[in-house]
């Protein structure tokens, strides 16, 4: 099965360019390809499964599911799942994180 691939144009921060530059150099690879590779991970990490998708790239796949569940995207069983945390610490965690962020909240706005 031969999928299309449809060109994309967009910019970046020149020192994320540089960074993402030098890791694609370190795994041999064309930074368009890494970037490639990076945009289909997170795409296939936020909709993969609801769609039966298959990650291409299973360890950065677990590392950008890990970003959305700390970002608040899936809720505890998942987020547990996901990184292989007990339910009770990750439930810990994120009540401890909603807790910093209201008290950074009220530090800003007093």
């Amino acid at each position: 099965m031969s999928m299309e691939r449809v060109p994309v144009s967009f910019t970046l921060d020149g020192p994320l360019y540089a960074g993402l530059e030098r890791r694609a150099k370190s795994m041999g690879k064309r930074p368009a390809d890494y970037i490639r590779m990076l945009c289909e991970a997170a795409y296939l990490a936020r909709v993969g499964r609801e769609k039966n998708l298959p990650a291409t790239d299973h360890d950065l796949d677990q590392a950008v599911r890990a970003v959305f569940c700390l970002a608040g995207e899936f809720n505890v069983a998942t987020i547990a799942h996901v990184t292989g945390l007990p339910a009770g610490v990750v439930d810990n965690a994120l009540r401890g994180f909603k807790l910093v962020a209201k008290a950074r909240a009220q530090k800003r706005s007093a």
